[in-house]
This record gives structure tokens, sequence and C-alpha cells, in this order.
């Protein structure tokens, strides 16, 4: 390494986080992520006019993932930024 040049950072890092490592998370099971992708295309109709307003971070500049697998539950809609779920009741659920 020369003068006035840097070694480069270690692994898991970068600006604000140099050598940390990001915290383990287990993996999704295959079923579970097999029903989000499955509920996302049979979005309910007021999940569907949510989702047109909550995505590409138009409120509050919030970034909102849409049927978010958690502790083996399925968020309707989550914002990671704020640790915030929403879940919203539509027509599917007055089918017997």
């Amino acid at each position: 390494v020369g003068e006035g040049s840097r070694p480069p950072s270690p692994t898991g890092g970068g600006a604000g986080g140099e050598g940390e490592l990001a915290p383990h998370r287990p993996p999704i099971p295959p079923a579970l992520l097999a029903h989000c992708r499955e509920l996302r295309k049979n979005a309910t109709d007021a999940e569907a006019l949510l989702w047109r307003l909550l995505r590409n971070s138009q409120v509050a500049d919030a970034k909102f993932r849409r049927q978010h697998p958690a502790a083996g539950y399925i968020l309707d809609f989550y914002c990671h930024e704020a640790r915030l779920a929403i879940e919203v009741d539509g027509g599917g659920h007055l089918d017997e």
C-alpha cells in the first residue's frame, strides 16, 4: 500500500459499518416463500389499492415490501426502516 492510499475495508463492512457483520437471519422456508409469491399474484382489491399508494417510496419516502414473511407469518406490507407492518382486510375475507 503506497502513501496516501488506504488498505481495503474488512469483509462485511463499509461506510459507517467498518468490519461489522450483518446479523444472521435463518432462511425462509421454501413453502412460505411460495405462499408469499402466490399472495402477491392474488391480492385483494384493498391490497392492490394500498400497494399503488405505498410502492416506490411515495409515502414519507418509506420503502415498503409486499407479503413479507416474518416469524412464520406473512405481513401484507412491511417497512423495515420504520419497523412498521400494515395488515389489510379486503373482499376476500367475505367469501365462505
